[in-house]
């Protein structure tokens, strides 16, 4: 029994340092992630390292150049072989590519073909679009006038943009303007405005397309094409039918031009109200060994110091223009029987001239 005057108290027993560190050291870890046991201690579990790529990028190349070959072919004999019973009406109207020169000739462009996505950095999705934009004016001259079924032009199609993108996506790395966190990403993916600019694209398409059907264009086609089967369409043609007709172009256009353009734009700095604008920021000294070939093509037209939406949007639409303009012409001349070098650069120029168009109706849509 404690004397008398006394005061019974509770002895607060202070905690050790070493208990205090041990819950913060929890704290920690719990904040950092599941941690792993090691010799009866906590240790936070390191962040999964990135694997670097085994491949060199001759050997990538490489590999994506097999692929696309490899596919094509697979899906053109898999086609015949299964009962494709179209292959005659296609057989019908291409040219037979027999001496070796022309044989090279269509190799080097199947190359050249994929060195230009390679330096260019495109993506599947990229591949794709670009690959629907340059080769389906190809089979719609053939659908339209060599009376090709629609089926089997779509096949073709669907073989093409296969064959490119599939190797894109199992060897190349996304683009970044799919992948950057940009502020303009809600703007770029808003279903309104991708179903708003795709059907611009598309009736910017089908109109020109549909005044060349009721103009110059059926006297051309008769006096640069041997072997037309039928005229019907450019005399039956719709304006209805010609932009249900470019409804994917006019996708793919916006997914091609419109909205890499719009992501590359940078946040705007924050300002006080009524201040200056900040001056823009030195640009960095143009390295030609590590650009690409777009950003190569931007410093050559001086446009280094433009935005960033302009310049991916003059590049981009530039290559769109040019790419297909050539590649039309190179697959109507070297596949099609009958066809003059002339008649093969008309087609090709109309559709290297609706691409253009649409290209600056895009860029007047974001305000570049």
């Amino acid at each position: 029994m404690p004397p008398r005057g006394s005061r019974s108290a509770t002895t607060a027993t202070p905690s050790s340092p070493k208990s205090a560190d041990a819950k913060a050291d929890a704290n920690v870890l719990a904040r950092r992630g599941s941690p792993t046991v090691i010799n009866q201690q906590l240790v936070p579990d390191a962040p999964p390292a990135m694997q670097p790529s085994r491949l060199s990028p001759a050997l990538k190349f490489t590999a994506l150049l097999s692929l696309r070959l490899a596919i094509s072919w697979a899906m053109h004999t898999g086609a015949e072989k299964y009962g494709w019973e179209e292959k005659e009406a296609l057989a019908g109207v291409s040219r037979h590519i027999e001496d070796v020169w022309t044989v090279g000739a269509f190799l080097a462009w199947r190359v050249f073909e994929v060195g230009i996505i390679w330096a260019c950095g495109f993506d599947y999705a990229d591949t794709a679009a670009l690959t629907t934009l340059s080769h389906t004016p190809h089979y719609l001259l053939l659908t339209a006038f060599y009376n090709l079924p629609p089926r089997t032009a779509l096949l073709c199609i669907f073989t093409d943009v296969l064959a490119l993108s599939l190797p894109s996506y199992l060897l190349l790395p996304t683009s970044t303007t799919r992948t950057l966190n940009s502020p303009n990403r809600p703007l770029a993916t808003d279903p309104f405005v991708a179903f708003t600019t795709s059907t611009f694209a598309a009736a910017v398409y089908a109109v020109i397309l549909f005044a060349s059907l009721k103009t110059w264009l059926g006297v051309f086609l008769t006096t640069r094409f041997e072997g037309l089967r039928s005229l019907e369409a450019a005399h039956a043609a719709g304006l209805g039918g010609c932009l249900v007709v470019a409804l994917p172009l006019g996708w793919c256009a916006r997914e091609f031009v419109f909205t890499p353009a719009v992501a590359a734009l940078p946040p705007a700095p924050k300002q006080a109200e009524g201040a200056p604008p900040p001056p823009p920021p030195p640009l960095e000294p143009f390295d030609p060994a590590a650009a690409t070939l777009g950003e190569t093509f931007v410093y050559n037209l001086g446009l280094r110091g433009a935005s960033p939406r302009a310049k991916t949007l003059l590049a981009r639409g530039a290559l769109l223009v040019g790419w297909t303009s050539a590649n039309v012409f190179e697959q109507v001349w070297g596949s099609v029987k009958g066809v003059e070098p002339g008649g093969a650069a008309g087609w090709a120029g109309l559709w290297g001239a609706a691409a253009a168009v649409v290209v600056a109706g895009l860029g007047w849509i974001g305000k570049v």
